[in-house]
């Protein structure tokens, strides 16, 4: 799969964090494999690839620990598990080194922006439950105010993926904005507009029967 002689006779090779590099990529080209004949490899799981190389090249990386945790418990990923692993990794978990939670939260919540591509992708996140914890966090008092907005961020993506009526109706977005609005949340503008993307964007007939036709009502009571 990789050359053994290479790495081993290089520079490269020898320095210990190159060695957790080559585990990363063989992990990765592992599952590649494990999934070749069902499905292309997803961007959680490629992104993932991705960004981990920085981490595993970088001792001083607050996710360095976590990251290479992760690497030694199986020669390849569960895919559908990555970011509920992760989440509680790093959500619900103690940070590495003091003071690092909020760094660790940041790095999470980018990986999810950027895996988040397609509807493939949205699907795995909502198979663990993934956006209903994020939600569940941005209401906690350990989320910080940059993670606030990234989560919305994340909210707005998956409307421009066709996620609208899934977070309408599987998520409660509607209901969760409500609420947010009625404790007067510092971002309430841009939770409006997220309500009124969300609409625009959704299968209306879909969510107009399992709203039972009240949607627009919730929505004009939100622009008040």
């Amino acid at each position: 799969m990789f050359c053994e002689e290479t790495l081993t006779s290089s520079k490269v090779g020898r320095e210990p964090e190159y060695l957790q590099l080559k585990l990363l990529l063989e992990e990765a080209v592992e599952t590649a494999l494990h999934l070749i004949e069902t499905t292309p490899l997803p961007f959680v799981a490629g992104v993932l690839a991705a960004r981990s190389v920085r981490v595993v090249v970088n001792p001083a990386h607050v996710m360095y620990g976590k990251v290479n945790e992760f690497l030694m418990k199986s020669p390849f990923w569960e895919v559908e598990n990555i970011p509920r692993t992760f989440f509680t990794t790093i959500i619900r978990n103690e940070p590495a080194y003091d003071e690092s939670y909020h760094q660790e939260v940041e790095w999470f919540i980018d990986y999810l922006l950027d895996c988040l591509r397609t509807g493939e992708d949205l699907n795995l996140f909502m198979a663990r439950n993934i956006v209903e914890k994020i939600l569940a966090f941005y209401e906690s008092s350990t989320c910080a105010v940059a993670v606030k907005e990234k989560i919305i961020r994340l909210l707005f993506r998956i409307a421009a993926i066709e996620g609208s009526a899934t977070l309408i109706t599987r998520c409660g977005i509607l209901g969760w904005v409500q609420m947010r609005l009625a404790l007067r949340d510092q971002r309430s503008h841009v939770l409006q507009q997220l309500a009124s993307r969300l609409y625009e964007a959704c299968d209306k007939k879909r969510v107009e029967e399992w709203t039972g036709g009240l949607v627009q009502g919730v929505l004009a009571d939100m622009a008040c």
